[in-house]
């Protein structure tokens, strides 16, 4: 039986790794001193939905293979939920028949970046157990190299742009 603190540290860690599978910059990662809590900063803030969405199922799923029989934490779910939604509906122009294509899609390709990674993952839920919050820094020294998440499926000209934006400003800082 696992506690809270763990649980959100391991959810805390799937969103680090979900972030650093998209080339963003893992500015600050913590959880609660003993509840169920946490928190994940990245840089830049903004995503392209692709992205955004892949960071976001990341936690619940790091979460969920940990645990499988634990309860999960409804609201944080909920909350990671409706950002996955909300990247997918972008991805698909507002068609929700569209956006739960790539709502799959987006989970499909979590899915993969969560269990690629899972030592990543352990590494990180770890730090975050013993320190309460890592920057920068520590998350790429405790997180090691991380295997890049899959491209979108099929990209629109402003998607194309966004990504671009994302690698240059990644590796320009």
């Amino acid at each position: 039986m696992t506690n809270e603190r763990e649980r959100a540290a391991y959810h805390e860690a799937g969103h680090v790794i979900g972030a650093e599978s998209c080339h963003h910059v893992v500015v600050l990662s913590r959880i609660g001193p003993a509840i169920g809590y946490g928190s994940t900063r990245v840089w830049p803030a903004w995503a392209d939905p692709w992205s955004a969405g892949i960071i976001a199922a990341c936690g619940p799923l790091a979460e969920l293979f940990f645990d499988p029989s634990a309860p999960l934490n409804a609201t944080a779910i909920a909350t990671d939920d409706r950002r996955v939604w909300r990247a997918a509906l972008e991805l698909a122009d507002g068609d929700e028949r569209r956006a739960r294509e790539w709502w799959r899609q987006v989970r499909s390709a979590a899915v993969d970046v969560v269990a690629e990674n899972w030592a990543a993952v352990e590494r990180v839920a770890a730090a975050l157990m013993r320190h309460g919050a890592l920057d920068e820094v520590a998350v790429r020294s405790v997180a090691g190299v991380v295997t890049r998440a899959p491209p979108p499926p099929i990209l629109r000209p402003a998607e194309r742009s966004m990504l671009a934006r994302n690698r240059e400003n990644r590796y320009n800082r």
